[in-house]
C-alpha cells in the first residue's frame, strides 16, 4: 500500500509542479463491499497519448490503462508501476485526463476476514 500510494502521490506532485496555479491534489479512499477503492485527482496541464485512438477514448470520458499515456516524468515508470502493484494484489488501475485534472482510479480486493476464514 505504501509503494502504491507513494507512486500515485509522486506522480501527482510532479504533475502539479508542471501546471499553473491553482494546484490541487485530492485523495479519496473508501471500502465498497469487499473492495478498497482509491481515487486520486490532481492538477494536470496536459498529457500525451501513446496513439490517437486513446485520445478519442479519453475525450469520451473512458478510463484508460497506463499504456495509453506517454510518460512526462524523468523515470517513466510511475503509472506502469501503479498498475503492476495493483494487479499483484488482485486489483486494477485506470487513468483519465479531463483538464484541469488527471484522475487515477485503483481498486484492490480486500482479503476475507472474520471467524470463517481463520483470521
Amino acid at each position: 500500500m505504501t509503494v502504491l500510494l507513494g507512486n500515485c502521490l509522486e506522480n501527482a506532485v510532479a504533475s502539479c509542479l508542471r501546471a499553473p496555479a491553482p494546484r490541487l491534489i485530492r485523495l479519496r479512499v473508501r471500502i465498497v463491499n469487499s473492495t478498497l477503492a482509491i481515487l486520486l485527482e490532481n492538477t494536470c496541464d496536459s498529457v500525451s497519448f501513446s496513439r490517437p485512438g486513446y485520445q478519442k477514448e479519453n475525450q469520451e470520458g473512458s478510463w484508460l490503462p497506463a499504456k495509453a499515456f506517454l510518460t512526462m516524468g524523468s523515470g517513466g515508470q510511475g503509472m506502469e508501476s501503479i498498475t503492476h502493484t495493483a494487479a499483484r494484489y488482485d486489483g486494477a488501475a485506470e487513468f483519465r485526463f479531463q483538464k484541469p485534472l488527471f484522475h487515477t482510479r485503483i481498486s484492490l480486493e480486500l482479503p476475507p476476514s472474520g471467524p470463517d476464514t481463520g483470521t
